[in-house]
């Protein structure tokens, strides 16, 4: 796939941002709610961005775009995504339970 890194890392940049005003690391500040689906007696499948933009690096990498600066654009917003997203202390809980992941979010440090 070709690509401009610069584009990449100034959509990468944009994109991180964006992801820390709209999912920001102080609880309960989140302007759109999480996605995730009770499963069970309070069970939750949380379906993280990461994981959003891990699905969309792996289409990307099987299906780009004929487009040099498209590639760029999404190659840097996919990677924003994903390192803001993993940059969460409770971006492990996938699969959980909601006492043990309020706890864990109460006490990540700010």
């Amino acid at each position: 796939m070709d690509i401009n890194y610069p584009v990449v890392i100034i959509a990468a940049a944009v994109t991180s941002i964006a992801a820390e005003v709209i999912h920001p690391h102080i609880y309960g500040l989140d302007l759109l709610p999480s996605f995730r689906i009770e499963i069970g007696d309070n069970k939750y499948l949380h379906i993280h961005h990461w994981l959003y933009g891990l699905t969309g690096l792996t289409i990307l990498y099987l299906w780009p775009t004929p487009k040099k600066w498209l590639n760029s654009m999404l190659l840097g917003g996919l990677l924003g995504m994903f390192a803001q997203g993993l940059s969460y202390s409770t971006s492990h809980f996938v699969l959980y339970d909601r006492e043990r992941f309020e706890i864990a979010r109460a006490n990540e440090p700010e």
